[in-house]
């Protein structure tokens, strides 16, 4: 049975009739076709217009076909604009998208309207569409959380063209004409203004940080449950395949020490120099637990050996491939520190969990990285737009490198981790429990996490007891957390290289002290001088009268044969160091401006000179 114009609707109907009995089973063609019949046998125009949606499935040879038997039997009653317009209509709603309950998405008119009214209205169809969340605000931005080919997630500033593509799937957006309403793109000028609102306008979700492992939120409680949580501002994106086994309500001592056991498995084999390198690992390891758990900032991890080879790198990987499932991407140490402002604030805004540099050598030293470990916001530079971004900074930070010598504020930042293979070819005659370490870990990523977060929950569980007397500077909160953590594991050894480490680190600082120490001895009692008169005994010293000061290295590196060029240096130096102190002696530098003789005049004192000069009436003359 098919449609044709010569047939009659009462024929029509009979041959449904007919079909129906003999069990053949209609198709679409022939159900419009029987209702189309009904509709003009009662002479029922408005039934005609109620089957406009599912006439309008048909082709259109077939559309014409019904129109045609229309117009034949209603003659001008029918309005042959009016039944066009309601195909096209109910064609153009069938090739809309819909929601993922079914149903169909809000529709936006943009003429004739006020911009304010379609900006309102987007902004609801958006906030709809955000669920569960893909959209937040981050720092006054509003940012989506990516991820690439490597299942790296990445937090990206929404551009235009990205919030265009959102609303274009969020809502139908039409322009009505005369005959018919027209899909269309949201208006570019709706997408700026959106953009342009206040954020607290967006009232979309908060984002904080993005993080790969189960975590504690800040009142111990443990986030395993992938996608955004309320309450920590995280967002939780789960590893493919990845699968943990849930973790005991009250953990015992058993498990407390398999958990110690199996993460030693995946790290106890490198050549620790000492114990508590050893013990400073676990710290790492436990850091990205822990971290959402904190307010405060973390300080540096810094792993060296004497030399290449011995597992540095290696041991970076494993820690990287259980907190975030693959190994560490590391980057070179900047040589400038415009080079190093670019990759700190480009790494915080992309809100990676893991900065690492690698392969430094030599001196360690930044004022923005010394800056931005004990900051709980950084203010960066968003990288081609002459705009400023302030980032939460929530990652965990390590340096790898041979013999590293930390100086100026950064060796208080660190803690430190060193490798010591003893030997000329430490990459040689490697031993592991694992013959390939890195499979293993991959292999049980999910149990060495269940067992650091074990240990993590197992403090908050207990109370949260303190483990150290005398807690880290600017690392309080972490310095508390990791160390009583470890000792509720039985992990002893936690930052027990520290004293010797910063005593042995800052070489720049040993320098500094032992020329102050000469300058006190040439001008003992708090005696004043001037950089002029230090300068003119360090050009007029020979072999048989050799200078009585040892330049610091700073200095030594200057080149004198530029007029002035020490004495500037000396002069930049001594300025840099006002009141800092130095050694057991905490000796250390105070000037005073001789307005009339229009020079800074310095002096040197120390814990027993300071109390001596200020009972002093009349204070010396300047030397020299």
């Amino acid at each position: 049975m098919s449609i044709g114009t010569t047939r009659s609707p009462t024929s029509i109907i009979s041959a449904a009739a007919a079909a129906m009995q003999s069990g053949a089973l209609p198709n679409l063609e022939q159900e419009v076709e029987f209702d189309v019949a009904v509709a003009m046998a009662a002479n029922d125009l408005v039934k005609v217009y109620e089957l406009a949606p599912r006439i309008a499935q048909l082709s259109s040879t077939q559309i014409s076909v019904i129109k045609a038997k229309l117009r034949q039997h209603f003659g001008r009653d029918l309005s042959a604009r009016d039944f066009d317009r309601a195909i096209r209509d109910n064609r153009i709603r069938a090739s809309r998208p819909v929601q993922p309950d079914g149903q169909p998405l809000p529709e936006i008119r943009c003429n004739n309207r006020p911009m304010r009214d379609v900006v309102a209205d987007s902004l609801l169809a958006l906030r709809a569409a955000n669920d569960p969340p893909a959209l937040f605000i981050r720092s006054g931005q509003m940012v989506y959380v990516g991820v690439d080919e490597r299942q790296r997630p990445s937090i990206i500033a929404v551009t235009k063209a990205h919030l265009r593509g959102r609303l274009d799937r969020a809502a139908n957006y039409l322009r009505c004409g005369e005959n018919a309403d027209v899909a269309v793109a949201p208006p570019v000028e709706v997408v700026e203004d959106i953009l342009a609102l206040p954020p607290n306008e967006w009232d979309l979700p908060a984002l904080e940080v993005v993080v790969e492992v189960p975590t504690l939120r800040p009142d111990g409680t443990v986030l395993d449950m992938p996608g955004y949580d309320e309450q920590s501002r995280m967002l939780y994106i789960l590893a493919p395949g990845f699968a943990m086994d849930p973790l005991p309500d009250d953990p015992m001592t058993d498990d407390l020490d398999a958990a110690v056991a199996l993460i030693d498995d995946a790290i106890g084999e490198f050549p620790y120099a000492d114990d508590a390198s050893r013990a400073n690992v676990f710290g790492l390891l436990l850091t990205p637990i822990i971290r959402p758990a904190i307010s405060g900032c973390t300080p540096l991890a810094l792993v060296d050996a004497p030399q290449s080879g011995t597992g540095k790198s290696l041991l970076v990987d494993v820690f990287s491939i259980i907190t975030t499932g693959r190994p560490a991407a590391m980057m070179p140490y900047p040589r400038t520190e415009e080079e190093i402002q670019k990759s700190i604030g480009s790494t915080l805004l992309a809100g990676r969990a893991l900065v690492c540099f690698d392969n430094l050598e030599g001196v360690l030293t930044s004022p923005t990285l010394a800056l931005v470990l004990t900051a709980k916001e950084y203010e960066s530079r968003i990288l081609g737009v002459s705009e400023n971004m302030v980032v939460p900074n929530r990652a965990t930070w390590v340096v790898t490198g041979n013999n590293i010598r930390p100086s100026g504020d950064m060796p208080r930042r660190c803690y430190h981790i060193r490798l010591d293979a003893k030997s000329s070819r430490p990459y040689t005659g490697r031993w592991f429990r694992h013959e390939n370490l890195l499979a293993w870990v991959v292999e049980n990523r999910a149990a060495l996490l269940r067992a650091l977060l074990l240990i993590a929950r197992t403090w908050f569980q207990r109370g949260r007891p303190a483990a150290a007397a005398e807690l880290l500077g600017s690392f309080e909160d972490w310095h508390r957390a990791t160390a009583g953590a470890l000792k509720v594991a039985g992990v002893e050894g936690f930052l027990a290289n520290m004293d010797p480490f910063l005593s042995e680190a800052d070489e720049m600082a040993v320098q500094w002290e032992t020329f102050l120490a000469e300058l006190a001895e040439v001008y003992p009692g708090g005696m004043w001088f001037t950089v002029g008169h230090i300068i003119s005994q360090v050009r007029i010293a020979t072999v048989m009268s050799p200078c009585p000061f040892t330049l610091p290295d700073s200095l030594g590196d200057v080149d004198r044969r530029k007029e002035g060029s020490l004495e500037r240096a000396m002069g930049r130096s001594f300025g840099k160091r006002h009141g800092a102190r130095f050694g057991e002696r905490e000796l250390y530098l105070e000037r005073r401006w001789k307005s009339h003789a229009k020079q800074v005049e310095w002096r040197v004192l120390d814990k027993v000179s300071e109390a001596s000069v200020e009972k002093q009436e009349v204070p010396q003359e300047v030397a020299g």
